[in-house]
């Protein structure tokens, strides 16, 4: 369950520390929705194993050739916190809510055991913490240019409008779609 998607991490660290998370809450995240409140996603992320739909939606999106991060010229580290972070920020949904602070909370579990630097611990939770700030008057709004992101893929990924089949070419358009509304939606920011 998204090994693919950890697979796109350079850091040894955060990798192992994902694959224990994913499997410490497989069979939660197998019946997770995206959407608790039954707004906004597209309809494939409404059902059980959204969530999981959601989150390889958000890696690719960030990771594929032409990607997020080769745009905006991320940095290894940086690559890898976004992707922790996308696979993090929404984790929390399997316990409760408010789903950003349980998503840190058992990111904090975690952290000890796989020596995450705290310097990259508060950017992930700061990441996860203001994920839905700039589009739903949440208290906390993204200010950096990987909690911008982080934020931008959210918000374009969780649309109802937002429909593609996991073809190829279709799965491109997306990609492209979604870099260019990230570059004119929060351009201003970064």
């Amino acid at each position: 369950m998204l090994e693919e998607e950890i697979a796109t991490i350079h850091d040894e660290k955060y990798r192992k520390m994902l694959t224990k998370i994913v499997s410490d809450y497989h069979d939660k995240l197998k019946l997770a929705k995206a959407t608790n409140s039954g707004k906004h996603h597209p309809p494939e992320e409404r059902g059980e194993g959204g969530l999981l739909v959601h989150i390889r939606r958000m890696v690719r999106i960030a990771t594929d050739d032409g990607s997020i991060t080769k745009h905006f010229g991320l940095s290894d580290n940086e690559h890898d916190i976004l992707v922790v972070a996308i696979i993090l920020h929404d984790i929390g949904k399997v316990v409760g809510e408010p789903h950003q602070e349980e998503s840190c909370r058992i990111f904090a579990k975690y952290i000890a055991d796989f020596r995450i630097p705290r310097v990259d611990r508060q950017r992930i939770d700061s990441m996860i913490l203001r994920h839905m700030g700039s589009w739903n008057n949440a208290p906390r709004v993204p200010e950096t240019k990987l909690e911008i992101l982080l934020s931008a893929l959210d918000y374009i990924d969780s649309r109802e409008f937002v429909h593609v089949e996991e073809k190829e070419a279709n799965y491109r358009r997306y990609i492209n779609k979604s870099l260019s509304c990230i570059k004119k939606i929060f351009q201003y920011k970064i």
